[in-house]
């Protein structure tokens, strides 16, 4: 199975939130339904009706869940490749650097 990470729809079930980690400049972009969208490190949650996007400002947690029994996300990673994205996760890592 292939999954297309710079565009990618998701369908959100109740009470099933979706992580999100080292997310920075990602677009959460809802398509159905409603969202709620938190952030550690933002002051403030938002709820996102279809239509609606945001943009994530910064790498902390981000949690997605829907506000009924489901709804549609559309995740868009602006800007970024996925081997950009393997390298982040590999010098956020704990493991050992290579020679």
């Amino acid at each position: 199975m292939r999954l297309n990470l710079e565009n990618t729809e998701l369908l959100l079930q109740e009470n099933q939130p979706l992580r999100l980690i080292n997310g920075k400049g990602a677009v959460v972009r809802c398509l159905t339904g409603t969202i709620w969208l938190t952030v550690a490190g933002d002051a403030t949650d938002c709820v996102l009706e279809p239509g609606e996007e945001r943009r994530l400002e910064n790498d902390g947690l981000a949690l997605i869940e829907p506000m009924g029994k489901q709804a549609t996300i559309r995740l868009q990673l602006v800007g970024f490749s996925l081997a950009g994205l393997i390298d982040r996760f590999v010098r956020r890592s704990a493991w050992p650097a290579f020679p």
